[in-house]
């Protein structure tokens, strides 16, 4: 990408001295969060940099300026909530010789068992489609299409590979975008499932605009749209037809209410398209 260093901060807290009427750094986790999403190696772990932007805001009495971790945790609050759906829960195979989420020496891989699943709660595991021709080149998707390339192929056929060795699920869901069904069938074929139900409520963010764009141009060609997009103002719609976070986080939750709804006591399995 020609870049080795980028000046953020956790939570996006603080301003920066040098520009007049700065209010906030860029967040380190919607940094993280979009290298991830573009198949850039960080060695961050996201979810311990959340724990540590939590720890932070709730000390300094500051709301987080972090999109990808205000979302995440609205999400995961919303998967909390009793009796409706709970992300998938894996455990170690319980051997002695297996250190906590590690290589099990008795059967010669990491081992998990899942849990039982209680008949008021359905179980879902989330999977985000393969890399694609615009992730590698650094286009913006939003709802356009855009199809897995060589590397996306290889991941959609390596996670269907080891989900087929975890409890089959009795549904796969997808979103309509091509690139999460692509990944969905090929899950759904190494479990024997003839059908990949396609909701379009789980598709990706429409970011107005910004769609079809290099990351590095949207802000030159795109002020409005950008400022939008980066905005903490989270009911604020990206100008050209693009959605606003509440709206995104509405739709996408009350899919995945519907689809928790429809197998209670079971297990399915969601391809999606992720907001960026």
């Amino acid at each position: 990408m020609g870049i080795s260093i980028v000046d953020s901060s956790v939570a996006g807290l603080g301003s920066c001295p040098y520009a007049k009427g700065a209010s906030g750094n860029v967040a380190t986790e919607d940094v993280v969060y979009m290298l991830n999403g573009l198949g850039v190696k960080t060695n961050v772990d996201l979810g311990k940099l959340m724990s540590a932007e939590e720890f932070i805001c709730k000390h300094l009495g500051r709301a987080s300026g972090s999109k990808a971790a205000v979302a995440l945790s609205r999400i995961t609050s919303e998967f909390q909530m009793p009796l409706k759906y709970n992300l998938i829960a894996k455990f170690n195979c319980g051997h002695q010789n297996q250190p906590a989420g590690g290589y099990c020496k008795r059967h010669r891989r990491s081992c998990i068992r899942v849990p039982e699943i209680p008949r008021d709660v359905a179980e879902i595991v989330v999977v985000r489609h393969g890399e694609t021709t615009w992730n590698a080149a650094g286009i913006i998707q939003g709802e356009l299409e855009s199809d897995l390339n060589e590397v996306g192929w290889k991941q959609a056929a390596a996670i269907a590979e080891r989900l087929a060795k975890e409890q089959k699920p009795v549904a796969i869901y997808s979103s309509a975008l091509k690139r999460a069904k692509d990944t969905a069938e090929m899950i759904a074929k190494k479990w024997h499932i003839p059908e990949v139900i396609v909701v379009p409520e789980l598709k990706e963010r429409h970011v107005g605009s910004l769609q079809g764009l290099v990351w590095g141009e949207i802000k030159e060609k795109e002020p409005e749209a950008y400022h939008a997009f980066l905005s903490s103002q989270n009911d604020l719609e990206i100008p050209g037809g693009g959605e606003s976070f509440d709206q995104l986080c509405e739709r996408s939750v009350a899919a995945l209410e519907e689809i928790a709804s429809r197998h209670k006591g079971n297990l399915c399995s969601l391809a999606l398209t992720f907001f960026y």
